[in-house]
């Protein structure tokens, strides 16, 4: 192994190269960001409660079929309950449907609001670094 380091050629030396990397700013607004959170919150709720209520109108059919030829009460009280859990499920779903439509338009209303720039960095430098 040898030591000597040879000045008179770059063989030995740091060697480094200049690269463009593309970073992207988005131009967003406090207001903005609370209304795509408030949305996605939204979302999240109504898609709990419309799944609970597919549970409940699953459990309803269920039932039904367990009692079979049982007395018409309480078949025709499950009947109900059947076609109030299908509206409601019905209803739930769609307004999570809508939020998460509108969710996906801010987002891209956001992103549609960008700027790009190049930075000229050395190859070696990590993105998000000092220098």
């Amino acid at each position: 192994m040898n030591d000597e380091v040879d000045f008179s050629s770059a063989r030995g030396l740091v060697q480094a190269s200049i690269v463009p990397r593309t970073e992207t700013y988005y131009l967003v607004t406090e207001e903005a960001l609370e209304g795509i959170t408030e949305s996605s919150t939204q979302k999240d709720v109504l898609g709990l409660i419309a799944s609970l209520v597919w549970g409940a109108f699953c459990s309803v059919i269920i039932t039904m079929a367990a009692l079979g030829n049982a007395p018409a009460s309480p078949n025709q009280a499950l009947s109900i309950y059947k076609y109030l859990f299908l509206a409601l499920a019905i209803l739930f779903t769609l307004g999570a449907a809508a939020l998460h439509h509108k969710t996906r338009m801010r987002i891209k209303w956001v992103k549609g609001a960008s700027v790009e720039t190049q930075v000229y960095v050395g190859e070696n430098d990590q993105a998000g670094g000092d220098g």
